[in-house]
């Protein structure tokens, strides 16, 4: 098996996300309008005429991040609210946890806005030499989770992203409770499990002893 490549790879782990999620008469034309990628791409893409771009993936896992564990490694984790689409997914198939993606969608909109006002800074340090330097040299997690801290910018500046880290904590908060709830389940369902274990034992040793007797009731006949 090793040197095979898997039955579900990653560019198919991200078509059926997007058949999961897309209109299939208007797939195109709603990618291309959700992601600013020209809808010919995703068509070439969709069809096999090319591999999936980075700009795809990317675009792909921020519009469905509850999809994007498993689109990259081919495993789910659905107790956490990293699930498959459909019927996909491994080791367990399961539902979409609720708060889970509206905790990763909040999360989004965070970092979305994390960056506008870290442009925004830079901008005001450096001025016009900002288009100069290349944007990944002054977007990093420390600085822009700094921008949080109090009297750093100018209230106006940071109010929407001091609001939306509230929300983000509020939502945090939900999917703890989702999480605990999710893992109760999960142990109420490995007690189920083990007692249909014990069940099925039962079954095969009542089979065998029966297939015996069947079997010594027509040997007594002969």
């Amino acid at each position: 098996m090793r040197g095979k490549t898997p039955a579900l790879h990653l560019s198919e782990r991200l078509r059926q996300v997007v058949i999961e999620k897309t209109d299939e008469f208007r797939r195109f034309k709603q990618l291309s309008d959700q992601t600013g990628i020209q809808a010919n791409a995703w068509k070439n893409w969709f069809h096999g005429r090319q591999r999936p771009t980075a700009e795809m993936i990317e675009s792909i896992a921020k519009l469905w991040p509850e999809f994007a564990f498993w689109v990259a490694t081919g495993i789910s984790d659905e107790e956490f609210g990293h699930t498959a689409p459909g019927a996909n997914g491994y080791p367990h198939a399961g539902k979409p946890q609720s708060n889970s993606c509206a905790y990763f969608r909040k999360a989004l909109d965070s970092y979305n806005e994390a960056l506008e006002v870290n442009r925004f800074f830079w901008k005001e340090e450096l001025g016009d030499m900002v288009n100069e330097i290349e944007e990944s040299k002054f977007i990093i997690g420390w600085h822009l989770r700094s921008l949080l801290s109090p009297n750093l910018l100018p209230d106006e500046i940071t109010k929407k992203l001091l609001e939306l880290n509230k929300e983000l904590k509020n939502a945090m908060t939900l999917r703890r409770s989702e999480i605990s709830l999710s893992q109760d389940t999960f142990k109420h369902a490995g007690v189920e499990k083990e007692a249909n274990r014990d069940l099925l034992k039962k079954q095969l040793d009542e089979f065998k002893k029966a297939s015996l007797e069947t079997e010594r009731i027509s040997k007594s006949l002969d």
